[in-house]
């Protein structure tokens, strides 16, 4: 039989803290139905416990999925780059909504044309050919607005390909190929031009 002494001494101590369960630091997903192979991984940020870096990666635009305990409260509000998930969630819904904030995130992000006439986009690269790099660079930098048939002509003209009408819509046939592997759609609007934009 134990004495009373040492009951009253074990209810008086404070339980041990039980350590949080480890959890991946990021969960990789692929939410891009154009192209399915390109991967993005998602930073999980346990919440409460981590507020200092979802505030680091809400201050560069980064997507995350906040991971809150089991007696936890949700978090209110949150911005369109982020989404909450219990802890004890299964795995698919985890999948589901990094996939959704990795596409919303997605929609900020712009290609770029670097000087070696790379365009990148999405952590991939394409090399465009000289005769086209001014036309890509333009069509890059207007990207989500269309660029003219007349500056298409002149940039086409510049980069020694024929202005001539069957000419200029071959050339633009092969760099809609070129771009393509990178989720980039480049198309005709009717009577005005072409149209860089994301491929659906």
């Amino acid at each position: 039989m134990r004495s009373p002494t040492a009951t009253a001494a074990a209810f008086a101590e404070p339980a041990p803290a039980i350590p949080a369960a480890p959890m991946d630091t990021t969960i990789r997903v692929h939410p891009f139905r154009s192209n399915p192979d390109i991967a993005v991984d998602v930073p999980l940020v346990r919440w409460p416990d981590a507020r200092a870096t979802r505030e680091r990666l809400h201050r560069v635009s980064e997507p995350c999925l906040l991971v809150v305990g089991p007696a936890e409260r949700a978090p209110t509000p949150w911005s369109e780059l982020e989404d909450w998930v219990r802890q004890s969630a299964p795995r698919a819904e985890f999948v589901i909504r990094a996939a959704t904030v990795a596409r919303r995130a997605d929609l900020l992000v712009r290609p770029t044309m670097e000087r070696d006439r790379a365009v990148r986009f999405r952590g991939q690269t394409v090399i465009v050919p000289s005769t086209q790099t001014d036309l890509v660079a333009l069509l890059v930098e207007r990207f989500g607005d269309t660029v003219s048939d007349r500056e298409i002509r002149a940039l086409c003209e510049r980069g020694g390909v024929s202005s001539h009408g069957e000419a200029v819509k071959t050339a633009l046939r092969r760099l809609k190929d070129t771009l393509a592997p990178l989720g980039l759609h480049l198309t005709r609007v009717r009577a005005a031009g072409y149209l860089l934009d994301l491929r659906q």
